[in-house]
């Protein structure tokens, strides 16, 4: 849905998908686009070359510069978390943050209820709680598991996963996957 993102919302499959169709093309506004008329949008030429992709550049009067520092690109992540979220607009700052969203107020009012009523109940009612903090997540991942093996290819997937090939292993050998591993143990 293109009403969820900004103009700057920023996919590099949706880039290359660009490319693709044209080597002068780019994802920009929410669709393919030439990189002259995102030039043209920020007061800049097309530039006479290329950078290491092969993707063409803007030029500023002096100099090529790349489409990253042109204009801000973001990613659907941040934009999302950004603009849905928290609400925020291109011109907000520290002095204008705008105003308050309602519903993250309330979800947290009351997580704060529930903490303080946990509180005051004492130690003695704090043990029924790690029951339920305790076992919920494995109830959760159960939940997930039987969707998850319930999908169509499931099984191509989980052999897929188990059966080691020399294709893969031979990708260990590559940083790319290492950088992406420790990326997703920081998320775990």
């Amino acid at each position: 849905n293109s009403s969820l993102t900004s103009r700057d919302c920023f996919q590099r499959d949706q880039e290359l998908a660009c490319y693709e169709l044209d080597s002068n093309h780019t994802f920009w506004d929410r669709q393919c686009v030439s990189v002259g008329e995102v030039c043209r949008e920020y007061n800049l030429t097309l530039g006479v070359g290329r950078d290491e992709g092969d993707r063409r550049m803007c030029n500023n009067g002096t100099d090529d510069i790349l489409l990253n520092k042109v204009y801000p690109r973001v990613s659907p992540s941040e934009d999302y978390f950004k603009r849905t979220m928290l609400g925020l607009q291109p011109d907000s700052s520290w002095s204008n943050m705008g105003g308050l969203k309602w519903d993250l107020v309330l979800c947290l009012a009351a997580a704060w209820t529930i903490v303080s009523l946990a509180l005051v109940k004492g130690v003695q009612s704090s043990g029924k709680v790690v029951y339920f903090t305790a076992l919920f997540p494995y109830l959760v991942l159960v939940i997930l598991l039987i969707r998850g093996v319930t999908l169509d290819g499931a099984y191509e997937g989980i052999i897929f996963y188990i059966y080691p090939t020399a294709d893969k292993i031979s990708k260990l050998q590559s940083i790319e996957v290492w950088a992406a591993a420790a990326t997703q143990i920081f998320y775990s």
